[in-house]
């Protein structure tokens, strides 16, 4: 039984896969299997999944037909042998070292979850961002129940680092996690969604752990793509989709018989998510819904039952400055001053015009 498994699901990435699979190979801790999942991918991914198969023994392929990231990852859980899984998106790499990190770590802690750091790259600049301010093992409850709230909406976070930049929270690729939590309790990504499936997959892992550790060292580097599924423009099934998130999230605290702080950490999250579609679908730079009817599209959304009934326990002042802000007109049914802010905010994005603060006298 090799320590690791790293699972890869693989779709139209035949100008990055080669580059992932390389930082994966490299690592210097060298007890890991690796399975390349072929979602289905028309381009050349499968091939050159295959060619790598052939030149490193450790690698497994399969080739499904394509069902979304959700279902490639559940088919590469369902093969893994490894003590430890490990995921890594096709466009993106791992740090070199890893693994040896993740294997110290738990010789250290006992941990069931290894939490790494970030480095998002973006073209020729990088930047690293801790999760949080200082390293931790969580054992306590409550503790735990706190980091799933920070997975369920990051600017919750208790132990926010200087340099917060929301994300990595929720998603799967900075982390080790024992095997036999996921297959003990049949943890597996819900095919249902494709923005939030990872978001679940987390808190489930998180709450049938009984120890968790954040190592504070950089494990991942995520190469962000402005195409990818959660920064390219929504459609309307982004709505229908953001609704099913959340009524999930809620069944699951109905079912946990979860506290007042859960019920807080969801309704923020919906209002979030609120604000979200109404940057990715009415407001996208290239949204088809005419200026004239936005605020009566803001405002139906805002009405709908899963937004509405969050409103009372959400915690604007966890929110970004201009989310808090558009949070507190949704709140106050402002809608005409929602579409002002995002009208202004379009212009000093276009323009580089700064609106500076009265100074009073």
């Amino acid at each position: 039984m090799p320590q690791f498994s790293v699972v890869v699901p693989v779709y139209r990435a035949e100008r990055t896969l080669a580059r992932c699979i390389a930082s994966i190979l490299g690592q210097t801790f060298s007890d890991f299997e690796v399975i390349l999942v072929d979602d289905g991918s028309p381009d050349n991914s499968g091939a050159l999944c295959d060619l790598f198969c052939t030149y490193d023994v450790r690698v497994r392929v399969i080739h499904t037909e394509n069902r979304g990231p959700a279902a490639a990852r559940n088919e590469g859980l369902d093969r893994a042998c490894g003590k430890w899984i490990v995921f890594c998106d096709s466009d993106d790499e791992m740090e070199r070292d890893a693994l040896e990190k993740y294997h110290q770590a738990a010789l250290e802690t006992g941990a069931d979850v290894l939490i790494g750091d970030i480095t998002r790259v973006e073209g020729a600049n990088s930047t690293r961002y801790h999760l949080f301010s200082h390293r931790f093992v969580l054992e306590e409850k409550k503790d735990i129940d706190k980091l799933v709230h920070t997975i369920i909406c990051n600017w919750l976070n208790p132990w926010p680092p200087i340099d917060f930049f929301a994300s990595g929270y929720g998603s799967p690729v900075n982390r080790a996690i024992r095997r036999d939590v996921i297959e003990k309790h049949t943890i597996r990504f819900d095919v249902r969604l494709y923005n939030a499936e990872d978001l679940l997959f987390n808190v489930l892992v998180c709450l049938n752990s009984n120890r968790i550790a954040y190592i504070m060292e950089n494990t991942y580097f995520y190469r962000f793509n402005k195409m990818s599924i959660t920064n390219k423009r929504c459609g309307k099934e982004f709505i229908y989709q953001n609704e099913t998130v959340i009524k999930v999230f809620w069944d699951l605290s109905k079912n946990l018989n979860k506290t007042q702080e859960w019920s807080a950490a969801l309704s923020t999250m919906a209002l979030g998510r609120l604000i979200s579609l109404y940057r990715q679908y009415v407001f996208h730079p290239k949204s088809e819904i005419p200026w004239f009817q936005r605020r009566k599209m803001v405002r139906e959304l805002a009405l709908r039952d899963e937004y509405r009934n969050a409103l009372p326990n959400a915690i604007l002042s966890a929110l970004p400055r201009f989310r808090r802000i558009v949070g507190c007109f949704v709140k106050k049914e402002k809608y005409s001053l929602i579409v002002l802010m995002y009208i202004m905010r379009t212009i000093v994005k276009h323009t580089g015009l700064r609106f500076q603060p009265l100074k009073l006298d």
